[in-house]
Protein backbone atom coordinates (compact mmCIF):
# COMPACT_ATOMS: atom_id res chain seq x y z
CA UNK A 1 0.00 0.00 0.00
CA UNK A 2 2.69 2.52 1.31
CA UNK A 3 4.84 1.96 -2.78
CA UNK A 4 1.40 2.34 -4.10
CA UNK A 5 0.69 5.78 -2.42
CA UNK A 6 4.46 6.96 -3.31
CA UNK A 7 3.76 6.04 -7.22
CA UNK A 8 1.04 8.59 -7.02
CA UNK A 9 2.98 11.05 -5.76
CA UNK A 10 5.90 10.45 -7.88
CA UNK A 11 3.54 10.29 -11.47
CA UNK A 12 1.82 13.54 -9.88
CA UNK A 13 5.40 15.38 -9.59
CA UNK A 14 6.20 14.72 -12.97
CA UNK A 15 2.89 16.13 -14.51
CA UNK A 16 3.34 18.80 -12.68
CA UNK A 17 7.30 19.18 -13.77
CA UNK A 18 5.96 18.60 -17.47
CA UNK A 19 3.66 21.71 -17.27
CA UNK A 20 6.05 24.04 -15.48
CA UNK A 21 8.72 22.80 -18.50
CA UNK A 22 6.07 23.90 -20.95
CA UNK A 23 5.45 27.14 -19.19
CA UNK A 24 8.62 28.27 -18.55
CA UNK A 25 10.31 28.50 -22.29
CA UNK A 26 6.74 30.76 -23.34
CA UNK A 27 7.25 32.94 -20.22
CA UNK A 28 11.28 32.99 -20.96
CA UNK A 29 10.15 34.15 -24.89
CA UNK A 30 7.46 36.68 -23.72
CA UNK A 31 9.87 38.43 -21.20
CA UNK A 32 12.63 38.40 -24.35
CA UNK A 33 9.61 39.97 -26.55
CA UNK A 34 8.89 42.63 -23.61
CA UNK A 35 12.94 43.25 -22.76
CA UNK A 36 13.95 43.80 -26.53
CA UNK A 37 15.05 47.22 -26.66
CA UNK A 38 12.88 48.99 -30.18
CA UNK A 39 15.07 49.38 -33.32
CA UNK A 40 17.31 53.04 -33.57
CA UNK A 41 16.86 54.47 -36.96
CA UNK A 42 19.71 56.54 -38.29
CA UNK A 43 20.38 59.36 -40.92
CA UNK A 44 22.60 61.15 -42.82
CA UNK A 45 23.76 64.23 -44.22
CA UNK A 46 24.43 64.64 -47.87
CA UNK A 47 26.29 66.90 -50.40
CA UNK A 48 24.77 69.23 -53.20
CA UNK A 49 27.01 67.32 -55.68
CA UNK A 50 24.54 67.78 -58.93
CA UNK A 51 24.68 71.60 -58.32
CA UNK A 52 28.25 72.09 -57.54
CA UNK A 53 28.98 70.22 -60.40
CA UNK A 54 27.05 72.63 -62.67
CA UNK A 55 28.78 75.88 -61.32
CA UNK A 56 31.78 75.16 -63.82
CA UNK A 57 34.15 77.79 -61.75
CA UNK A 58 38.01 77.55 -63.50
CA UNK A 59 40.05 75.21 -61.31
CA UNK A 60 42.67 76.60 -59.43
CA UNK A 61 46.19 75.55 -59.29
CA UNK A 62 46.24 75.41 -55.39
CA UNK A 63 45.02 72.92 -52.78
CA UNK A 64 43.19 73.20 -50.21
CA UNK A 65 43.07 71.38 -46.99
CA UNK A 66 39.97 70.68 -44.82
CA UNK A 67 40.33 70.68 -41.75
CA UNK A 68 38.70 68.44 -38.92
CA UNK A 69 34.65 70.00 -37.95
CA UNK A 70 34.52 71.57 -34.50
CA UNK A 71 31.04 71.09 -33.12
CA UNK A 72 29.87 73.35 -29.99
CA UNK A 73 29.09 71.59 -27.05
CA UNK A 74 25.24 69.47 -27.01
CA UNK A 75 26.34 68.70 -30.77
CA UNK A 76 29.10 66.50 -30.17
CA UNK A 77 27.51 63.27 -30.45
CA UNK A 78 25.03 61.10 -33.03
CA UNK A 79 22.32 61.85 -31.00
CA UNK A 80 19.54 64.50 -32.82
CA UNK A 81 18.82 67.16 -30.60
CA UNK A 82 15.22 69.26 -30.56
CA UNK A 83 14.17 72.21 -28.84
CA UNK A 84 10.54 73.23 -27.46
CA UNK A 85 12.10 76.19 -25.52
CA UNK A 86 14.97 78.74 -25.74
CA UNK A 87 18.30 77.33 -23.98
CA UNK A 88 16.72 74.04 -23.87
CA UNK A 89 17.92 70.91 -26.22
CA UNK A 90 17.01 67.46 -25.76
CA UNK A 91 17.72 64.39 -28.19
CA UNK A 92 15.48 61.66 -29.75
CA UNK A 93 15.80 58.57 -27.88
CA UNK A 94 15.25 56.29 -30.96
CA UNK A 95 16.43 58.33 -33.43
CA UNK A 96 20.43 58.92 -34.56
CA UNK A 97 22.90 60.73 -36.89
CA UNK A 98 24.61 57.94 -38.36
CA UNK A 99 27.82 59.68 -37.35
CA UNK A 100 28.35 62.85 -35.30
CA UNK A 101 27.29 65.51 -37.61
CA UNK A 102 31.14 67.12 -37.15
CA UNK A 103 32.00 63.99 -38.84
CA UNK A 104 29.15 64.16 -41.46
CA UNK A 105 29.83 67.88 -42.28
CA UNK A 106 33.44 66.71 -42.96
CA UNK A 107 32.45 64.37 -45.29
CA UNK A 108 29.71 66.78 -46.91
CA UNK A 109 32.65 69.61 -47.52
CA UNK A 110 34.90 66.96 -49.21
CA UNK A 111 32.48 65.47 -51.17
CA UNK A 112 31.21 69.26 -52.28
CA UNK A 113 34.92 70.63 -53.11
CA UNK A 114 35.72 67.51 -55.03
CA UNK A 115 32.32 67.76 -56.85
CA UNK A 116 32.94 71.77 -57.76
CA UNK A 117 36.47 70.95 -58.83
CA UNK A 118 37.74 74.65 -58.24
CA UNK A 119 40.90 73.31 -56.27
CA UNK A 120 43.90 71.47 -57.99
CA UNK A 121 43.29 68.63 -54.99
CA UNK A 122 41.12 68.93 -51.83
CA UNK A 123 43.18 67.18 -48.95
CA UNK A 124 42.21 65.95 -45.34
CA UNK A 125 43.88 67.06 -41.97
CA UNK A 126 46.12 64.21 -41.71
CA UNK A 127 47.02 64.28 -45.74
CA UNK A 128 51.00 64.61 -46.43
CA UNK A 129 50.39 66.75 -49.41
CA UNK A 130 50.86 69.88 -48.78
CA UNK A 131 48.21 72.84 -49.31
CA UNK A 132 48.63 77.01 -49.09
CA UNK A 133 44.89 77.31 -48.54
CA UNK A 134 42.78 75.57 -45.40
CA UNK A 135 39.00 75.66 -44.10
CA UNK A 136 38.21 75.50 -40.92
CA UNK A 137 34.27 74.84 -39.94
CA UNK A 138 32.50 75.41 -36.90
CA UNK A 139 29.32 73.24 -35.82
CA UNK A 140 27.50 75.46 -33.25
CA UNK A 141 24.08 74.25 -33.83
CA UNK A 142 21.92 71.66 -35.40
CA UNK A 143 18.59 71.22 -33.97
CA UNK A 144 15.07 70.40 -35.06
CA UNK A 145 12.99 73.45 -33.06
CA UNK A 146 9.99 73.55 -32.33
CA UNK A 147 8.26 76.87 -32.86
CA UNK A 148 4.39 78.12 -33.01
CA UNK A 149 2.48 76.48 -35.84
CA UNK A 150 5.04 74.16 -36.84
CA UNK A 151 9.29 72.99 -36.46
CA UNK A 152 12.17 74.14 -38.38
CA UNK A 153 15.59 72.83 -38.64
CA UNK A 154 18.39 75.45 -37.52
CA UNK A 155 22.03 75.00 -38.60
CA UNK A 156 24.66 77.66 -38.10
CA UNK A 157 28.30 77.17 -39.10
CA UNK A 158 31.36 79.13 -39.15
CA UNK A 159 33.41 78.95 -42.11
CA UNK A 160 37.19 80.22 -41.84
CA UNK A 161 39.90 79.89 -44.67
CA UNK A 162 43.22 80.09 -43.70
CA UNK A 163 46.49 80.81 -45.36
CA UNK A 164 48.41 77.34 -43.89
CA UNK A 165 51.59 78.61 -44.38
CA UNK A 166 51.63 82.23 -42.39
CA UNK A 167 49.03 80.29 -39.91
CA UNK A 168 46.64 83.26 -40.49
CA UNK A 169 42.61 83.69 -40.67
CA UNK A 170 41.86 85.31 -44.19
CA UNK A 171 38.51 85.77 -43.73
CA UNK A 172 35.01 84.51 -41.56
CA UNK A 173 31.63 83.64 -43.11
CA UNK A 174 29.14 82.68 -40.22
CA UNK A 175 26.08 80.75 -42.21
CA UNK A 176 22.74 80.74 -40.18
CA UNK A 177 19.83 78.56 -42.16
CA UNK A 178 16.74 76.98 -41.22
CA UNK A 179 14.48 74.99 -43.22
CA UNK A 180 10.71 74.07 -42.22
CA UNK A 181 9.86 70.49 -40.93
CA UNK A 182 6.94 69.10 -43.11
CA UNK A 183 6.60 66.23 -40.60
CA UNK A 184 7.36 67.27 -36.77
CA UNK A 185 9.17 64.12 -36.13
CA UNK A 186 12.82 62.95 -36.51
CA UNK A 187 12.54 61.70 -39.97
CA UNK A 188 10.94 65.30 -40.98
CA UNK A 189 13.89 66.69 -38.97
CA UNK A 190 16.48 64.91 -41.13
CA UNK A 191 15.26 66.04 -44.54
CA UNK A 192 14.89 69.70 -43.33
CA UNK A 193 18.28 69.47 -41.91
CA UNK A 194 20.11 67.98 -45.28
CA UNK A 195 17.84 70.68 -46.92
CA UNK A 196 19.54 73.13 -44.45
CA UNK A 197 23.12 71.49 -45.07
CA UNK A 198 22.68 71.88 -48.72
CA UNK A 199 22.25 75.94 -48.64
CA UNK A 200 25.14 76.08 -46.37
CA UNK A 201 26.98 74.36 -48.27
CA UNK A 202 25.91 76.22 -51.52
CA UNK A 203 26.88 79.12 -49.76
CA UNK A 204 30.45 78.40 -48.39
CA UNK A 205 31.86 76.50 -51.06
CA UNK A 206 32.00 79.37 -53.51
CA UNK A 207 33.04 81.99 -50.44
CA UNK A 208 36.00 79.95 -50.07
CA UNK A 209 36.90 79.44 -53.79
CA UNK A 210 36.67 83.27 -54.22
CA UNK A 211 38.34 84.46 -51.78
CA UNK A 212 40.97 82.00 -52.77
CA UNK A 213 40.87 83.26 -56.61
CA UNK A 214 40.69 87.15 -55.71
CA UNK A 215 44.03 86.93 -53.36
CA UNK A 216 46.09 84.73 -56.10
CA UNK A 217 44.24 87.27 -58.68
CA UNK A 218 45.99 90.06 -56.73
CA UNK A 219 48.72 88.81 -56.06
CA UNK A 220 49.50 87.86 -59.86
CA UNK A 221 48.87 91.67 -60.24
CA UNK A 222 51.87 92.52 -57.83
CA UNK A 223 54.10 90.57 -58.93
CA UNK A 224 53.33 90.79 -62.71
CA UNK A 225 55.23 94.55 -63.17
CA UNK A 226 58.29 92.42 -61.83
CA UNK A 227 58.81 89.77 -64.46
CA UNK A 228 58.66 92.68 -67.24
Amino acid sequence: MYWKVCLMKISSFFRFGSVIGLIAPLLAGCSTLLERPEEVVTYRLSAPIESLSKMGAPTLDDALRIYTVVAASGFDTARMAYSRQPQELVYYTRSRWVAPPAELLFDVFKQSFDAFDGFRTVVGPDSRLSARWGMRVELNELTHQFIQGGSVARLEIVVSLIEVPERTVVKTLTIRTSEPVTTSNARGFAQAADRAVHRAILEAVPFVYNEVARIVKESDVKVSPARE
